[in-house]
């Protein structure tokens, strides 16, 4: 406070009247400025709390991540599984016509050549 507030106060109500409205409004203002610091901490950390992701919070969502992420990979593995079988019955049905062309082919040749043999004997 400066000393002319003091000087005024103790010419109006006295030394001692001068002391106790002093160390009145003091305290006020220490008991405000305290207040309003703790208030002050109080609203910060509450805005960090609100900006701030909790561990819990992230756990949280990781595991809903997670989750999702191996429903997708389960939906894309089943649908991979049966395009392979779908290629694996076109191949083997390929397969099994290549081997029956091959088998006649070779039927046919061997008649060929039997009948060759057949003219070469005679």
């Amino acid at each position: 406070m400066p000393i002319e507030i003091y000087e005024t106060l103790e010419r109006t109500v006295g030394k001692e009247g001068a002391k106790a409205v002093i160390k009145s409004i003091e305290s006020t203002i220490s008991e405000f400025t305290e207040y309003k610091l703790r208030t002050s901490k109080d609203e910060l950390l509450d805005v960090m709390r609100k900006e701030f992701v909790t561990k819990d919070f992230f756990e949280e969502r990781l595991n809903a991540l997670r989750s999702e992420l191996l429903g997708i990979m389960r939906q894309d593995k089943a649908e991979l599984l049966g395009i392979m079988k779908q290629d694996k019955a076109e191949l083997l049905g390929k397969i099994d016509t290549l081997y029956e062309k091959t088998e006649k082919d070779k039927t046919e040749i061997l008649g060929i050549v039997d009948k060759k043999d057949l003219y070469m004997a005679a």
